[in-house]
């Protein structure tokens, strides 16, 4: 499977560099940290307050975000935007309050999105 999401990591990534306008902007954005406060496991007993980092990346037609990951808007026309995306999702461990429950690995999210 990781290969997988490799192959389509590398796709998205030479998609991007054909695209002209991508290769003619240069790398706009934003870049920071903050604080979260956000339950300490999924079941909500327990909250915590943590840093987080921030990043919003833009080069021409592809971003690179905190929020949303690498995404491609292939198609932009009458305020429409639409393309392929590439996303990483945390996994977790089923230990204290979870156990009993299966443990989820780190994964990768691949898809597509269309905006107004």
């Amino acid at each position: 499977m990781f290969k997988g999401i490799c192959v389509a990591f590398a796709g998205l990534l030479g998609l991007a560099a054909l695209s002209s306008s991508a290769v003619a902007d240069g790398i706009t954005g934003e870049v920071g940290a903050g604080l979260s406060y956000q339950p300490h496991d999924p079941t909500g007993s327990r909250y915590e307050t943590t840093t987080v980092p921030y990043f919003d990346l833009d080069w021409g037609n592809v971003n690179l975000g905190t929020d949303d990951g690498l995404t491609w808007s292939a198609l932009q026309t009458n305020g429409f935007s639409a393309g392929p995306y590439v996303n990483y999702l945390q996994g977790r461990t089923a230990n204290g309050s979870l156990r009993g429950l299966d443990d989820v690995s780190s994964r990768a999210e691949v898809g597509g999105f269309i905006q107004y």
